[in-house]
């Protein structure tokens, strides 16, 4: 058995455990409000190991560059580790220390790294096993679609790991910048490619409405027609940038100018409905439509569109795919509407999950958001269903169930964890949720 010193430092997302042998760092843990002492206790069980609060020298350092990381001023970690792990772990491990701080790699991107593209679900399983989260940021490895995936210490904490390295754009690192200004030079591309496809009156009659002066727009033609023109002079895709750009520029000013407002529900009632009804739409004009009738708060059309997109045996991917991304952007807030809305996005994102199946359909979205109760209907019904990673599920539901209080509830799932994978971790988690229940009670594992 391995003998380790250990300390606890507070952070930002609560205490971590850090344990190191005489060679290098051993395991970091997150306790964020656990008892101290059953993380210590889990983490020692885990390794094998004793634990010992000692002063050692790694230890300590570890200590000093963690509060640099969760002040802004470090972004790597120079301490030396003696990870216990197989040999793919380490090589798994080894790569993620590559990712840059900022930067995201997919579990998918990150297998084609080590040159085992066809071995996905053993570097995630690898990237939960993760020792030493934050020094090997696995955090930094996401799902395909964008989503956050799983995460040892919670999604909760893996988002507000990767929103502390993100910080404000000043702060970014330079490759960050150059993607976000490359995500930028694109739309900017896509938005003059539609503006010039606008002959002189329509394009000069929109900048006019968007600088909030209808007067003079006004002047030259009615809302109406200028939109009916707009839908004889462009394609779908142009149209989109049209739509977006309109409800960009209205985001930008931070309210609902009426005069930009007309504008985006005259293209959504007598351009986009057509242009969808007509069964001839791509994937772009449906998202376009999508967020802005959303931003317009206007539930007929979310209904509309919803109802036609359903209506279609198999909507393209393509289609699927851009609407699953306005409406993660209604669930996590980006794009502001009504509670209600907000309530159909949820219905919808389920209903589009079901007719087109997708790695973008699961509950970590959800849960993302804060919306518990959702997430955990959603991962039961994959269960009850057979589909996705079992284990992944159950682990999801735990944290959605003790989030929503339902201890009860989370205590079954974890059970379910530890019978099935006998892993020590999850008879600490039972311990420590049994204990939330009846705190002054017994807290083995029976």
């Amino acid at each position: 058995m391995r003998r380790l010193a250990y300390d606890v430092f507070d952070t930002p997302l609560g205490s971590v455990v850090v344990a190191a042998s005489s060679k290098g760092i051993a395991a970091v843990a997150l306790a964020g409000a656990r008892e101290r002492g059953a993380v210590v206790a889990g983490l020692a069980r885990t390794l094998d190991a004793s634990l010992t609060p000692e002063h050692h020298r790694l230890v300590a350092r570890a200590g000093k560059q963690l509060a640099q990381y969760f002040a802004g001023n470090r972004r790597t970690f120079e301490l030396v580790l003696d990870l216990d792990g197989s040999e793919f772990s380490r090589r798994v491990w080894a790569s993620i220390g590559t990712i840059p701080h900022g930067a995201t790699l997919s579990y998918a991107e990150l297998a084609t790294a080590i040159g085992r593209p066809d071995a996905v679900r053993a570097v995630a399983n690898a990237c939960g096993r993760n020792p030493a989260p934050i020094l090997i940021p696995c955090h930094r490895v996401i799902a395909s679609d964008g989503s956050l995936g799983g995460y040892s210490a919670g999604i909760t904490v893996k988002r507000r790991l990767l929103t502390l390295e993100r910080g404000s754009g000043a702060d970014l690192p330079l490759f960050a910048l150059a993607d976000q200004r490359d995500q930028q030079t694109r739309r900017n591309k896509a938005t003059d490619h539609a503006l010039d496809a606008l002959d002189e009156g329509l394009k000069t009659w929109l900048l006019a409405r968007l600088e909030d002066n209808p007067a003079l727009a006004t002047a030259w033609m009615t809302v109406s027609e200028w939109a009916d023109a707009v839908f004889d002079a462009v394609d779908e895709h142009d149209l989109a940038a049209i739509m977006r750009l309109v409800v960009w520029r209205a985001q930008q000013r931070g309210d609902h100018p009426p005069s930009i407002e007309q504008v985006g529900r005259e293209l959504l009632e007598t351009v986009a409905g057509p242009a969808i009804l007509s069964h001839r739409a791509s994937g772009p004009i449906w998202a376009a439509a999508l967020q802005a009738a959303f931003w317009l708060r206007e539930p007929r059309e979310v209904e509309r569109i919803g109802a036609q997109l359903l209506s279609h045996a198999r909507p393209a991917r393509a289609t699927t795919t851009a609407v699953m991304k306005i409406l993660r952007r209604v669930l996590d807030g980006r794009l502001p509407t009504t509670a209600s809305l907000r309530e159909r996005a949820v219905d919808l994102w389920l209903e589009v999950g079901q007719v087109a199946p997708s790695d973008d359909s699961g509950p970590d979205a959800f849960e993302a958001a804060g919306l518990w109760r959702e997430a955990a209907m959603q991962a039961e019904a994959q269960l009850a269903a057979g589909d996705g990673d079992r284990l992944a599920l159950l682990e999801e539901l735990a944290r959605c169930y003790e989030a929503m209080g339902d201890l009860d509830a989370a205590i079954d799932s974890v059970q379910s964890l530890w019978l099935e994978t006998e892993e020590v971790r999850w008879s600490t988690e039972l311990r420590r949720l049994k204990g939330k229940v009846t705190p002054d009670g017994p807290s083995g594992v029976g």
